[in-house]
């Protein structure tokens, strides 16, 4: 038996971080080919630091995990379990040293807790109003499985963006339910909820918030109604911190996989204005609006402007490409991106819009014959 601590690291450990930290308390370091070991002269007790070795969120426990932002790296220290509280004390000192110095989490899973971070991952943001983007992502999932994803949405945000939790959900203005992590059931079944329900959810910053509208087959013609998962996020927050983009672009591609989306997008929408992390909109930011993608609820085929992320999954993976297509490495609007898009039959038309010569902004709607030449059967998984 051992006493163990695992680190959870955005950044990789290097040997001399654990050098330096030994030699400052006149501990013995030596070498092996795959670990190294920290004794004490006087104690005769040993302190292994194994690692790093790659990894992501689904190798941590959840609260692990959700500690650290855009994990990528694996750690564990361990001791003997009858070792004394002095060497026990001195690996949860070097745990929190190695977590602080590669923007890392470390947990004692004996203690049942977090070594480091201590409480909630804090963002800190001007208290005036200030202007933002929105990064806005959709993941379309065909009415056969839109229950099974509507059951992985809590697990999923608390191991991977905690942030995005609900705070509070609910079908109109306030939203009137507050959410329980300890009894997530409650939300989920208003996330299933009847076909013509639309639940969204205010969140944490950087999240603004979520949306869910499930399949309703009465609000469609021929064309085949979907059900749509939504998060979006303070572009400004996010763009000032690269693990917070890494840890989006993580959750996008593994939500997209856990739902068993058909397809997936995420865009940047600039020009919001945004105070107490509640956004809205500006005539820049309708002027240069997200694809909505939907005619309605029903789907018109994959969108004809380029997104910072796309997701294909079956049957858009054999038709256009399988998985993750990232136009950017940075955030960027549909301006700034590469004009890369899927074959014109799976398209839908794109309407723009409309700029008044006023300066009013006003959208042009979609209309039943705007969709693309051909759909495939998004049930043909």
């Amino acid at each position: 038996m051992s006493y163990d601590v695992t680190i959870a690291a955005h950044r990789a450990m290097r040997t001399d971080l654990v050098e330096a930290w030994a030699g400052e308390r006149s501990l013995a370091l030596a070498k092996e080919p795959d670990h190294l070991v920290l004794g004490s002269p006087s104690s005769g007790e040993f302190i292994e630091v194994w690692g790093p070795d790659p990894a992501e969120a689904d190798d941590f426990d959840e609260m692990l995990a959700a500690a650290c932002l855009a994990p990528r790296w694996m750690v564990q220290l361990s001791t003997t379990a009858g070792a004394t509280k002095a060497t026990i004390t001195l690996l949860r000192t070097l745990a929190r040293h190695i977590a602080e110095q590669t923007d890392g989490a470390a947990m004692d899973p004996r203690r049942d807790g977090l070594i480091w971070p201590r409480g909630r991952r804090k963002m800190a943001v001007p208290a005036v109003e200030r202007s933002t983007s929105m990064v806005r992502m959709d993941w379309f999932v065909p009415p056969s499985r839109w229950a099974d994803a509507a059951g992985q949405i809590v697990d999923l945000l608390a191991r991977r963006c905690p942030e995005a939790l609900p705070t509070r959900y609910g079908h109109w203005e306030p939203p009137p339910h507050r959410f329980d992590r300890a009894e997530p059931q409650p939300f989920t079944e208003a996330v299933r909820g009847a076909a013509d329900d639309y639940l969204f959810w205010r969140a944490s910053r950087p999240c603004f918030g979520g949306s869910a509208n499930p399949p309703n087959p009465a609000a469609g013609d021929e064309r085949p109604t979907v059900g749509r998962i939504e998060l979006s996020f303070d572009g400004g927050l996010v763009r000032a911190d690269d693990r917070w983009r890494e840890a989006l672009v993580d959750l996008f591609a593994t939500a997209a996989r856990t739902f068993g989306a058909f397809f997936a997008a995420a865009q940047e929408e600039p020009g919001h204005l945004v105070s107490r992390n509640r956004s809205w909109p500006t005539k820049e930011s309708l002027t240069h609006s997200a694809e909505h993608i939907l005619n309605g609820q029903t789907w018109q085929g994959l969108p004809p402007v380029p997104m910072w992320l796309s997701w294909y999954g079956r049957p858009y993976a054999d038709l256009v490409t399988p998985g993750l297509v990232r136009a950017s490495e940075q955030i960027r609007p549909r301006a700034d991106l590469p004009a890369v898009v899927p074959p014109p039959e799976l398209t839908y038309r794109h309407r723009p819009a409309i700029v008044g010569a006023d300066g009013s902004v006003s959208t042009d709607p979609p209309r039943p014959g705007d969709q693309a030449s051909f759909i495939p059967d998004l049930e043909g998984i």
